[in-house]
């Protein structure tokens, strides 16, 4: 973990207030920065620890390895496969819903104009909002939201060589750093060879 030590020196400096993370990164991952931070520095590393729960699927943390998550970068026919099966409760179109313990409206709020956001919250409160439209309607914004990714990447994967060539670059920066890193690291701890 000492990528994370050395990215939270660098970008928070030596010492700083409030580290965060997921429930999940308690142990050992946080141990580990705190531990490897403090040694090469000699001062506190952070004064409070925050840790937060995950976002969660039907009580499943939401990961890729689940197959819970929607990837920007599928087909129209994938993504609105995926959109569509976003699981929702049984609960009549014309009945009043609660918009933020639903799944769907949570990630429809994040990518819709406010104002249709605002209307369909509305419907949600007052009965109206009708899960299969709203998912239709959604996999139309996802799809216009992720057009220039789309592009980009498209356009990047026609030219492996500039892709290489950026990684190779990265890599090279990223080893002079991590170099001087584990030299600082060595040097604290008493191992200088």
């Amino acid at each position: 973990h000492i990528e994370c030590s050395a990215m939270a020196r660098k970008y928070l400096g030596t010492s700083f207030d409030i580290h965060g993370g997921g429930l999940d990164l308690i142990f050992p991952h946080h141990e580990n920065e705190l531990a490897q931070a403090e040694a090469l520095t000699g001062e506190p590393f952070a004064r409070y620890w925050i840790h937060h729960g995950l976002l969660t699927i039907d009580g499943q943390k939401m990961s890729k390895s689940y197959d819970n998550t929607i990837e920007i970068f599928l087909d129209e026919k994938a993504l609105k496969k995926k959109v569509m099966s976003i699981k929702t409760d049984s609960t009549p179109v014309d009945e009043p819903k609660d918009p933020e313990n639903c799944n769907l409206f949570q990630i429809y709020r994040h990518f819709a104009p406010n104002d249709r956001v605002q209307e369909v919250n509305r419907l949600y409160l007052e009965g109206g909002a009708a899960y299969g439209t709203l998912k239709k309607e959604l996999v139309g914004i996802l799809w216009d939201y992720f057009k220039d990714s789309r592009e980009t990447k498209t356009r990047l994967m026609q030219d492996p060589g500039y892709i290489k060539t950026v990684l190779a670059r990265g890599a090279e920066k990223a080893r002079a750093i991590a170099a001087s890193t584990l030299k600082d690291v060595r040097s604290k701890v008493g191992l200088n060879y």
